[in-house]
């Protein structure tokens, strides 16, 4: 995580560890960046919006510790741009962030 915040010069640490948090208890959920960012803004996380939460998120696909999974319309065949799924690329990772034994 340290070269993440070194590397995209993160301000706000604490929002990207609580968003790591949300997005290892909900693996496999159908997540929305637009949602998160009204959960922190209504547990009082002053200057939070959708766009840096999808930055973090983009910062966290580039360091490969998550994976997005697009949804795929069988029936229009084509891709449904969101909601995504997020999936963490070791579950040993995601784990210990849980502190699950």
């Amino acid at each position: 995580m340290k070269d993440i915040i070194e590397r995209n010069s993160i301000q706000r640490v604490d929002v990207l560890n609580t968003l790591v948090n949300i997005l290892a208890s909900s693996v496999g959920s159908l997540t929305n960046p637009t949602k998160l960012a009204n959960t922190f803004i209504s547990n009082q996380v002053k200057d939070v919006n959708v766009h840096t939460i999808t930055s973090y998120i983009d910062y966290l696909i580039d360091s490969f510790l998550i994976n997005k999974v697009e949804r795929y319309d069988v029936k229009g065949k084509k891709y449904i741009s969101t909601p995504s799924k997020y999936y963490f690329s070791d579950i040993g990772l995601r784990n210990a962030r849980l502190n699950f034994r």
